[in-house]
Formats: C-alpha cells, sequence, structure tokens
C-alpha cells in the first residue's frame, strides 16, 4: 500500500446539478465524504469522523429527549450519516428522509450503504414544501445545508411556524445550524427567533476544526 496515497485525499466523483453548484465524493484515510460547495455534508457511518461529528450528537439528542418517537422527519439527507446512528438508537422509528438533490439520494445509495438503515422512507422533495403538508412527525431534524451554512431560508418566521404545526405535541424540532466561531450575536438572535414560536430552546455545541461551529439547536412543541 501507498502511505503516502492513502493519507491524501482522492475525489472518486464530481459533479454539478441545479442545487448543488458542486458535489463531490471524496475518499480519505478509509472515509468517504460527501462534499458540497467544499463542505461536508456527510460520511460513512462506521469511520472515526462520523463518531466525532455532529452526525452522532444529534442522535444522542433525539434518542434522549424523544425516546419513544415513532415518525421522525429529516430535512436534509446527504449520505444519511445522521439517519443511520438515530436508526440504531431508536430502531422501532419509521425514518421519512426528504431531500431536494435527486442526485444526492443516488449518491447516498452508491456510496453510503444506506440499506442497512431500517425503516426509512427516501422522498425527493423541497424540503420547505413538503412541511407545508398534513402529516405530523415527534421528531423533525431540519439539517438542509449547502457547503458549511444552513440553505437561505425563504420566511424564517413561516419556516419555523410550519415546523411547529409538523409537530405532534410534546414533539421534539431539532436544528443543525452553523455560525462562526464567537459570532454571539446572531447565534442568540436564531435563538430568540425560535424561542418566539416555540418558547424554549436549548443547544450543544460541535467546536469546529475550523472558523465555524455546528449549533445543535432543539425545542419542544408544548
Amino acid at each position: 500500500m501507498n502511505l503516502f496515497g492513502f493519507l491524501q485525499p482522492k475525489t472518486v466523483f464530481e459533479t454539478s446539478t441545479p442545487y448543488n453548484e458542486k458535489i463531490e465524493i471524496v475518499k480519505i484515510l478509509g472515509t468517504t465524504k460527501l462534499r458540497t460547495y467544499g463542505g461536508t455534508q456527510s460520511v460513512t457511518y462506521n469511520s472515526i469522523l462520523s463518531k466525532s461529528g455532529y452526525w452522532k450528537l444529534a442522535a444522542e439528542i433525539i434518542a434522549s429527549k424523544a425516546p419513544r418517537a415513532q415518525n421522525i422527519l429529516f430535512l436534509g439527507f446527504g449520505g444519511g450519516t445522521a439517519v443511520y446512528f438515530v436508526s440504531k438508537a431508536l430502531p422501532q422509528a419509521r425514518l421519512v428522509c426528504v431531500e431536494i438533490d435527486a442526485v444526492v439520494i443516488d449518491l447516498a445509495k452508491q456510496y453510503f450503504q444506506i440499506d442497512k438503515i431500517n425503516n426509512i422512507q427516501l422522498v425527493n422533495a423541497d424540503g420547505f414544501k413538503f412541511i407545508e403538508g398534513p402529516e405530523k412527525y415527534d421528531v423533525i431534524f431540519a439539517d438542509m445545508f449547502k457547503g458549511d451554512y444552513f440553505v437561505e431560508i425563504p420566511n424564517i418566521d413561516k419556516f419555523l411556524n410550519d415546523l411547529k404545526n409538523s409537530t405532534n405535541l410534546n414533539g421534539l424540532v431539532l436544528f443543525n445550524y452553523t455560525f462562526k466561531k464567537n459570532d454571539s450575536v446572531n447565534l442568540n438572535a436564531f435563538i430568540e427567533k425560535i424561542k418566539s414560536v416555540f418558547g424554549n430552546a436549548e443547544f450543544s455545541l460541535v467546536s469546529g476544526a475550523g472558523e465555524i461551529n455546528n449549533y445543535l439547536i432543539y425545542s419542544f412543541k408544548n
């Protein structure tokens, strides 16, 4: 084995779509990554990176805060890393996963072993429009990213109220959101906006290696 080659990232697939100007499948140190606009969206579930990133912590929050959840909605799928961990923590739950980019869904099937996820239902749709529907969920995880940041939200008040309306009473809504380090102004403003709709909000921090941090912000529908 060429050790130097093993340590270097290798792009094995690259394309563009109407939703993602640049999508890459990158392999490094035995890990496969799904990247868009240079930001890592997913890694193979059995890699060291998957356990140290936000994906596993998100599953732990969902499992601890909503242990009896039967119906879980994921807005944003990527390669399904977080979905995999939730499926292991809550094997009884139905997992509805909404991804706007059909190419991302195809890549998840090809590179990320999503056949190992039980009770999964993949839906190719716009998450903002999907939650306008009548179905309600015990948990909703909003994880829609373009590169390193959450996709642009067309109307934040409508989005938060649609999330609330799509959640069962006492249900959990979890956001994966990123802010630049030390950007407490925008972080606090976003949390206050969530509180104005749900009446409550807490968060856990996943410190990033670069200039941004992930914040897993969660609220309950009371």
